[in-house]
Parts: structure tokens; C-alpha cells; sequence
């Protein structure tokens, strides 16, 4: 679910489920008499031709066969092409030797991007909501709540940047080491914080911590290609080549920047943002 907050921001709602299909529905699976499951068995390949598969080979204590009309091919986005690739280059005539295999790979970049004081009750006030937050997302501590902002599609076509969301993550920290904060308020907003620190003892404003996950545009020559190395059962290790472009790096830019400027406006806090987002240095 979704709900937007400011012209061009809107909260994300993210739900995982706690159920662990593996426990909760093993007996079943393992008494049906429509399903047969094979645990501890890799799928090594697949055979057929004219773009039509009709059996995949398996290895378990030896290799071997099963047949089938219908195959579906679930295995994560680095071992799918390579299974595919794999197969290809075994059955000459499988795919058509156009189709751009192990091309165009995506990856979602993931990084923290800033890092900003804000006045929860303010923030609170804000991003009022019925939509579920995290808590403890990302191994944070149990002591912190995190907002999940994305762009609205006004603002990425504008802009020109790709879907993302960053994690508004607030820490809520006793304010015991007050030389601290101030020293960290200063760092981030020495105007700003002038006004502010006669609050810390009424534990108004707190440390927060601005993450990101977002997209990764289109490239060809991001891909994922057979190596001339092999596992233990034969089957070939992959290389993947991968660069970020600059569009990666200006999406999450203009997010922090615009998460700023909604700070600014509504006198939250102030937001600091990564160096990385404004130099041509690498980053992991």
C-alpha cells in the first residue's frame, strides 16, 4: 500500500510474511499424492529443441532425467541464466541464438545514504499513517522505527531518476552523552542547531539513519556469462559484469536532497548526505 505525503514523496508499505513454507506445509507436500519432491537434487540442465524443453537433467548421487510438459524455472536471478546458458550451450538448437541470455542483469543497489537529526514528534506528526513500519529493520536495534519513502511517478518522470525508497530510520537514543550530540548536530547543521540545543534534555530530537534500496537502469553490458571454471559436478562457474551508471547514483541524490527539502519546509531536522553522491569516487 502506499500513501503520499508530499507532492512529489509517499510512504511505502512493505509485509513480509512470517510464514516459513518448509515447516508449515512439509507434510503435506510430503503426503500428496499430486507432488513429488526431491530434496538435496540439482538441476543441472535443460534438453529440447526449437525453444521447446522437454526434460531437464538432474544430479544426486549420479545424473539423470525427468520428463515433462511444463517446466518452471525458479531459481534466483544469477542461477537462472546460468542454467540457461548452460543449456544452450549444450543443445545448439535449444534457444535461438539471438536472444540476449544473461543480458541486461539487475541488481537492486543498496547503500546508506545520509544520515539526519530529527524531531520525532514532529516526524511522527508528519508521516502519520495506518500503513505498518519496521522496527529493527536491517539489524538497526530494537530501539528504532523506519518510514519507507519512494518517489511518486510525477517526480521520477520529472526528474528523470529511477524508483527507489529510502528507509527513514529513527534511533531512539537516550540523550546521556550530550557532548556527543551537540558535536554531531554541529558536524550536520551548525546554524540550525544553535536554536535546538537547550531540547536534548526533553529527548525531543533523535539520531536517524537514511538507507536506500533502488532501482538499476538498463544495460546491456551488465551481465552474467559462463567462466571457464567448474563445480564439482561439472557444470560451469559464472563471471558478472556489472557497472553502476550515474543515473544509479543521481536517483539516490535527488531522494536525500528531496527528503531535505521536506525537513526544511516543515522545520524536522536537517539532513546530511553521503559524500559518494556528489563525487565520481566508486562505491560498494
Amino acid at each position: 500500500r502506499e500513501k503520499k505525503f508530499s507532492s512529489n514523496l509517499k510512504l511505502a508499505e512493505f509485509q513480509v510474511a512470517p510464514v516459513r513454507f518448509g515447516e508449515k506445509f512439509f507434510n503435506e507436500i510430503k503426503e500428496s499424492k499430486y507432488i513429488y519432491l526431491a530434496l538435496g537434487t540439482i538441476v543441472t540442465r535443460f534438453e529440447g529443441n526449437e525453444g521447446k524443453i522437454n526434460k531437464i537433467e538432474l544430479f544426486n548421487n549420479g545424473f539423470f532425467f525427468i520428463k515433462g510438459k511444463i517446466f518452471v524455472l525458479a531459481t534466483g536471478g544469477i542461477e537462472n541464466s546460468r542454467l540457461l546458458l548452460w543449456s544452450k550451450k549444450k543443445s545448439n538448437n535449444l534457444f535461438d541464438k539471438n536472444l540476449p541470455i544473461g543480458n541486461f542483469w539487475f541488481t537492486h543497489p543498496f547503500h546508506e545514504v545520509g544520515n539526519a537529526i530529527t524531531s520525532v514528534k514532529k516526524i511522527k506528526s508528519l508521516l502519520q499513517n495506518d500503513l505498518n513500519y519496521f522496527e529493527n529493520i536491517f539489524g538497526w536495534g530494537p530501539n528504532t522505527i523506519s518510514y519507507n519513502i519512494s518517489p511518486t511517478k510525477k517526480f521520477m518522470d520529472e526528474m528523470n531518476i529511477l524508483n527507489s525508497c529510502c528507509f527513514l530510520t529513527i534511533h531512539f537514543r537516550p540523550n546521556k552523552r550530550l557532548k556527543d550530540i551537540v558535536k554531531n548536530l554541529l558536524c550536520i547543521a551548525p546554524n540550525f542547531s544553535k536554536n535546538l540545543i537547550n531540547k536534548f534534555n526533553k529527548k525531543l530530537f533523535c539520531g536517524t539513519s537514511i538507507s536506500s534500496s533502488w532501482e538499476q537502469n538498463s544495460e546491456f553490458e551488465n551481465k552474467i556469462v559462463l567462466s571457464n571454471n567448474f563445480d564439482k559436478i561439472g557444470m560451469p562457474t559464472i563471471k558478472i559484469y556489472y557497472k553502476k551508471s550515474e543515473k544509479v547514483r543521481k536517483t539516490a541524490r535527488i531522494m536525500v536532497e528531496e527528503i531535505g527539502k521536506f525537513y526544511l519546509k516543515h522545520n524536522v531536522g536537517r539532513v546530511a548526505a553521503e559524500e559518494f553522491l556528489y563525487n565520481n569516487e566508486d562505491y560498494k
